[in-house]
């Protein structure tokens, strides 16, 4: 059987997690298991308690900014991958701000490196510290991966280069269609519920980040509404108390 460490930032709402734990449901686990790694430390994400009754394992580790250093990131994995010598073949990277650093600790214990990006890259016009230090790590991403892996075309070549498009793969994100399946009873509960029987309803899911691009967004839809006020908005993600701060809700 082939372990794989999936690595990535939380087990919480976000799409990323949605598309691991989808995998995760769906593999033959007498030939392929998960354990999970994970860069948060606040409350337990919504997948958590389904992937350890299934017999996952979760880790925990310090972000880069929490460890301080990169000397001292790397130590914690070097650590890790002693104390786990031989229990994966396989580690398959989503968290990209860290992927550098976790791969080239990987690598050095024998273990077969896969990143994957799921979006186009948030750093590429920010001058800010973290995208600094993030686009200075990932410069020379494709070398550190065995395996090249994004959502799309536009996500790989934007964290990998141009290598991406002949050496890189692109995988579409895997949903059960049946969970997204038209009901007419329950659309008309939830409109009932919230009020929105008679609406327009437009519908947006997605965490309040900055390469999703919701300021855009909000600016088309207030122009829909000055033409029909009867056109609402349900707006379903992370991060939304920030985004009411900054757009001022």
């Amino acid at each position: 059987m082939v372990r794989i460490l999936q690595v990535t930032k939380e087990l919480g709402s976000g799409g990323i997690e949605a598309v691991v734990c989808g995998w995760y449901n769906n593999i033959d686990k007498g030939k392929i298991d998960f354990d999970f790694a994970l860069h948060w430390h606040g409350r337990e994400g919504m997948h958590e308690d389904e992937v350890l009754q299934k017999g996952a394992k979760i880790y925990r580790f310090k972000t880069l900014a929490e460890c301080g250093s990169m000397r001292k990131y790397k130590k914690q994995w070097a650590t890790f991958w002693r104390e786990h010598s031989g229990e994966y073949s396989v580690v398959h990277i989503h968290y990209m701000s860290h992927a550098a650093l976790i791969a080239d600790v990987a690598k050095k214990y024998g273990v077969a490196t896969v990143i994957h990006s799921h979006s186009t890259s948030p750093y590429k016009k920010s001058i800010d510290l973290k995208s600094l230090i993030s686009k200075f790590l990932n410069r020379k991403l494709h070398t550190k991966a065995d395996i090249m892996l994004a959502c799309s075309q536009k996500a790989g070549t934007d964290f990998f280069g141009d290598v991406f498009n002949s050496c890189g793969k692109v995988i579409k994100n895997a949903i059960d269609i049946n969970r997204y399946s038209y009901d007419e009873t329950v659309r008309k509960a939830l409109r009932h519920k919230y009020d929105l029987d008679d609406k327009i309803v437009i519908g947006h899911i997605g965490n309040y980040t900055a390469h999703k691009n919701q300021d855009f967004m909000l600016k088309i839809f207030s122009n829909i509404v000055s033409i029909n006020p009867n056109v609402h908005l349900i707006w379903g993600g992370g991060y939304m108390t920030l985004a009411c701060v900054i757009l001022g809700i």
